[in-house]
């Protein structure tokens, strides 16, 4: 069990992600705080591409037939982030991280996510945000926070709130949230 927890914070650690961003019209719920200086928040939309091939197995349980996960399966995986929800569209980051099934009475659905995405494009490029917590896939919009972030989005805090376009092929919307730092 500590090998696989101290696999699990070095890929945590490791795995890094870059984007051109498009802004999203939608509001954010979180503000700078009163009298500070140097904090931007930024609000955009970036949709996840995800062939079901993207992960590999690396510990725990076969999940049972018609599921991905049982509890303990963690897989680790990188799928492409795009700027529209055709698979077609501009490739912008990278999502990379470990997923593992967290929940003994519903395995397949309550997943706990430690994921970076990678800025490739644009004014973040090279910048990363780094998403850790658990979320329902069985909900319509699914929330996870932010709790750091590379480049410029050094400091950063905020969160993710996700919905499904498709199931076929796979696409998630990402509403991102983020309060970072500007020098």
């Amino acid at each position: 069990m500590t090998k696989i927890l101290s696999t699990l914070f070095v890929l945590f650690t490791i795995f890094v992600l870059s984007s051109k961003l498009v802004s999203s019209n939608r509001p954010c719920q979180i503000a700078p705080p009163p009298g500070v200086q140097n904090i931007v928040l930024s609000n955009f939309i970036l949709y996840r591409q995800d062939d079901r091939a993207a992960g590999v197995q690396v510990a725990g349980p076969a999940p049972p037939p018609n599921s991905t996960f049982a509890f303990g399966t963690t897989y680790v995986a990188e799928v492409p982030i795009t700027r529209a929800p055709d698979p077609r569209s501009k490739r912008m980051a990278n999502l990379q991280g470990v997923f593992v099934g967290v929940s003994r009475s519903d395995p397949n659905n309550t997943i706990s996510y430690m994921t970076h995405i990678s800025f490739i494009h644009g004014k973040y490029r090279g910048s990363t945000l780094s998403i850790f917590g658990i979320s329902n896939r069985s909900e319509p919009v699914r929330e996870r926070p932010i709790v750091g972030g590379t480049g410029k989005f050094r400091l950063s805090s905020g969160y993710v709130e996700t919905r499904d376009i498709s199931d076929y092929p796979d696409v998630e919307e990402y509403h991102i949230c983020v309060l970072h730092y500007s020098p």
